[in-house]
C-alpha cells in the first residue's frame, strides 16, 4: 500500500499482483474503492482475451459498480 499526495488530493494505491493465485484476493479491496487501474501487458497478446474476461469479472461486482476505470496497456515499447 502507498499514498500519493498530489495538490489536493489523496490517493491510496494497492498494487495486487495479476497471477491466477492472487486473484480471487483481489475482492478483498473492493470496498470503498472509487478508482482501478488496470494494466495489461500489451506485448502478451495470448493473455489479452483473458485480461479482458478477468476485467468483466471485477466490473460486475456491486462494490465496484461505480469505480472509474483507466486500462493501461504497458510494455507499448516492445515490438
Amino acid at each position: 500500500m502507498m499514498t500519493v499526495e498530489y495538490k489536493n488530493i489523496q490517493f491510496t494505491v494497492w498494487d495486487v499482483g495479476g497471477q491466477d493465485k492472487i486473484r480471487p484476493l483481489w475482492r478483498h479491496y473492493f470496498q470503498n474503492t472509487q478508482g482501478i487501474i488496470f494494466v495489461v501487458d500489451s506485448n502478451d497478446r495470448d493473455r489479452i482475451v483473458e485480461a479482458r474476461e478477468e476485467l468483466q469479472r471485477m466490473l460486475n461486482e456491486d462494490e465496484l459498480r461505480d469505480a472509474i476505470l483507466l486500462v493501461f496497456a504497458n510494455k507499448q515499447d516492445l515490438p
